[in-house]
């Protein structure tokens, strides 16, 4: 290749990457194992400006072009998800565009920690003060209250004027305090149900935890005869992307795919009257490429994504895909350096997924992997945030209160 012929390729490659930076800013687009479906378009783009030299010879190599503007065969071809969807990578790197610049996710997933109470130790005096004093007939009495110690009045004990309306704000405050103690009381006992995950197993789509000790960061080590196996956790702790082995009668932690159960044909039944008030068993039906799965080992081997639909409260409908990939046949996946391949997709169903307050029944044990948890799975988005109780009589008086006190201000 000529000298004048590369400087003419190196001018049209810079004239490329000013016109379309990448997202993180960058001008390379190099990723070592994935290559997105929508740069397509920015590809035809780019060979518009290359055509004269590939007239020459589409065979010969551009020492810095070719790397980055010929779209590469043996990549994986991430396609656009949903606005507010999710890809969970297994046993994966994470694609150029999901990281940092440090190389950290991008995106961050709510935790599983439960939460249902109002108040807090710090926020229980203000947050209960302002739900009491919605109400106006209590701020109509402690506005009598206040006039009448006014020295106008000639009121000669003040503590009487405000026991009334100090009574009151005290007995409401310590039920609402009981009804939220035995609210914190739940959240625990769920928060603290047990839970099994995969020891050893790197979750790619959190940022690696380490502990500090003076100044200095050190990764958390799991021990070696734990590698490999599931034990035991705290619902609290689950996190997208975990593996989770549940056995018979146990709680499901969050929203999950289901990858194995012990049934041969990787059926598991499981009890929705949490969900749905319905006393009948349902079957779900484990991935089929995945149904195989017998061991915490097994899991270490899976190489997947799975692309999923952004989270919503309808609990009959779910759709995502199940994306499986793999190393060339004759490499080993461990030690290969070269780059994954699409193998199989399956799209996923509700009949494939197990939701938070199923209960595990006549199914030995299952293995599944985490998509939603926390806030984003579909229980919680049922329920929603905690109510403030207001009877309909409690509305009424605040209507009168307020026409009332309005009368008397515009005769007063």
């Amino acid at each position: 290749m000529s000298y004048g012929r590369s400087l003419k390729d190196w001018y049209y490659q810079r004239q490329w990457f000013s016109r379309y930076p990448q997202r993180d800013g960058s001008s390379s687009s190099i990723d070592d194992h994935y290559i997105e479906e929508q740069s397509s378009r920015s590809m035809s783009l780019a060979s518009e400006h290359l055509q004269t030299a590939r007239r020459v010879g589409t065979n010969r190599s551009l020492k810095r072009g070719d790397y980055y503007l010929r779209r590469p065969t043996n990549k994986v071809k991430l396609r656009r998800i949903p606005e507010g969807g999710r890809r969970v990578f297994v046993n994966l790197p994470l694609p150029k565009c999901d990281r940092t610049a440090q190389g950290n996710p991008k995106r961050h997933y709510v935790s599983n920690r439960t939460r249902t109470s109002k108040y807090t130790l710090l926020s229980f005096v203000p947050k209960n003060l302002f739900y009491q004093f919605s109400r106006l007939a209590n701020v109509y009495f402690l506005g009598m209250a206040i006039l009448q110690m006014l020295p106008y009045f000639g009121i000669n004990s003040p503590v009487l004027t405000m026991l009334p309306i100090c009574s009151v704000l005290f007995i409401s405050a310590v039920k609402d305090a009981f009804e939220d103690y035995q609210r914190h009381v739940l959240d625990n006992k769920f928060n603290t149900q047990s839970a099994y995950t995969l020891a050893g197993y790197h979750n790619v789509n959190y940022a690696t935890k380490t502990r500090s000790w003076f100044g200095k960061h050190e990764p958390t080590v799991v021990p070696e005869e734990l590698q490999g196996k599931f034990h035991h956790s705290y619902s609290q702790d689950v996190r997208v992307g975990d593996f989770l082995l549940l056995r018979n009668g146990d709680k499901v932690p969050s929203d999950c795919v289901l990858l194995a159960s012990s049934d041969e044909t990787g059926v598991c039944y499981v009890e929705t009257k949490d969900l749905d008030g319905e006393t009948n068993l349902k079957p779900r039906q484990s991935m089929l490429d995945t149904m195989q799965i017998q061991s915490g080992q097994e899991c270490l081997d899976l190489h997947c994504y799975i692309e999923s639909e952004a989270p919503h409260p309808n609990l009959y409908q779910f759709e995502g895909t199940f994306v499986l990939l793999g190393k060339p046949a004759d490499e080993d996946p461990r030690t290969s350096t070269s780059n994954w391949e699409e193998k199989k997709k399956t799209p996923i169903t509700i009949d494939n997924m197990i939701l938070r307050g199923h209960v595990i029944r006549n199914t030995r044990w299952i293995i599944a992997n985490v998509v939603f948890t926390g806030t984003d799975t579909k229980i919680m988005l049922n329920s929603g945030e905690t109510p403030s109780k207001r009877s309909e009589i409690e509305k009424e008086l605040n209507e009168e209160v307020g026409v009332s006190t309005g009368e008397m201000a515009w005769h007063g």
